[in-house]
C-alpha cells in the first residue's frame, strides 16, 4: 500500500545535496517559518537557525525547504526516481502499488518544497525501507530480495562518503536532543529517522488522520539490520517518534539482543 513518507524522506535528500556539493555539513541555514506561494512552512518548535545536522536531528521542514532551494529540480526528480519514486521495484510480487510522480517541469515552488519534507509523492514500506540500504552500503541502494539465492542487484547512488555522513547524523536522532530518541537501544547506536505525515483524505489534509513511521538501522557503524515501523491512523499519538518508535526499539533491540549476546 501507498503512502507519503513524512520526514524518513528527509536523510535521503540532505545526502544527495551534500553530493553535488550544494550544501556543505557544517553549514547553517535560517529555520524560521516563512511563506512560499501562500503557504506558510512552520516546524513543530521554532528554530530561528540550525545546521545540517540540526535539520536532521530536529528534523526541520524550513530547513528541508531551504536546501533544496539549492537543488536543480531535474537533478531531484532524478534521483527520487533513481531511489524507486514513481516506478515499481519489479520483485515478481503480484500487488505492488507504486503512484505517479510529478514531472518537475510540472513542479510549483510549493511541490519542490513540500516534496523535501515527504508530502506530495509516495512510496511503499517496502521500497522506503531499501533506500535506507544508501546508508548501510556505502551508498550503494540494494533492490530487496524475496528468495534465497536471488542475485544480488545494487547501484551506486550517492558516495560513500555522503552516504556515512548522513549515517553518522542519522544516530544523533536516537541520542538526547534528537525526535528519536525513543528508539535507542541499550548498549548499541542505532540511526534513525521519525516521520509523521497527515493523510490526504478527499483532497484535503484538514482532517486528524496519520500516518507516522520510524525507521533506521543498527549497529550504525556496521549495520546488520534495517527495520522499518509505519502506522496508520495511530490511535494513541500522531508522532512516529511516540506512536511508532516503540515498535521499533521493541523489534530491533530484540534482534540486536539474539545476535550480539
Amino acid at each position: 500500500n501507498l503512502f507519503e513518507p513524512g520526514s524518513i524522506l528527509k536523510p535521503l535528500i540532505v545526502a544527495k545535496a551534500l553530493d553535488m556539493k550544494k550544501i556543505t555539513p557544517n553549514q547553517g541555514f535560517n529555520t524560521s517559518p516563512y511563506v512560499l506561494a501562500k503557504k506558510k512552512i512552520t516546524d513543530t518548535h521554532n528554530y530561528p537557525y540550525l545546521n545540517v545536522n540540526g535539520i536532521i536531528q530536529k528534523s526541520s521542514n524550513v530547513g528541508m525547504t531551504r536546501i533544496v532551494e539549492k537543488m536543480d529540480d531535474g537533478d531531484l526528480y532524478d534521483f527520487y526516481r533513481e531511489i524507486g519514486f514513481g516506478r515499481k521495484m519489479n520483485m515478481g510480487l503480484n500487488g505492488e502499488q507504486y503512484a505517479y510522480l510529478k514531472k518537475a517541469k510540472n513542479w510549483h515552488k510549493l511541490d519542490k518544497a513540500v516534496m523535501s519534507f515527504g508530502y506530495g509523492l509516495q512510496t511503499n514500506m517496502l521500497n522506503m525501507a531499501s533506500t535506507y540500504t544508501i546508508f548501510t552500503n556505502d551508498g550503494k541502494m540494494i533492490k530487496p530480495r524475496v528468495l534465497i539465492g536471488q542475485e544480488k542487484i545494487e547501484h551506486q547512488v550517492i558516495s560513500a562518503k555522503a552516504a556515512n555522513t548522513i549515517r553518522d547524523m542519522m544516530i544523533s536522532v536516537t541520542e538526547k536532543a534528537g525526535t528519536g530518541t525513543i528508539g535507542a537501544v541499550e548498549g548499541f547506536d542505532v540511526a534513525a529517522k521519525t516521520g509523521t505525515a497527515k493523510k490526504l483524505l478527499n483532497g484535503s489534509y484538514n482532517n486528524n488522520q496519520y500516518v507516522t513511521s520510524f525507521y533506521g538501522f543498527a549497529p550504525a557503524k556496521e549495520p546488520k539490520y534495517i527495520v522499518g515501523i509505519t502506522l496508520d491512523q495511530p490511535q494513541t499519538t500522531k508522532y512516529g517518534s511516540t506512536a511508532a518508535g516503540p515498535v521499533f526499539k521493541e523489534i530491533m533491540s530484540e534482534l540486536l539482543t539474539k545476535n550480539y549476546n
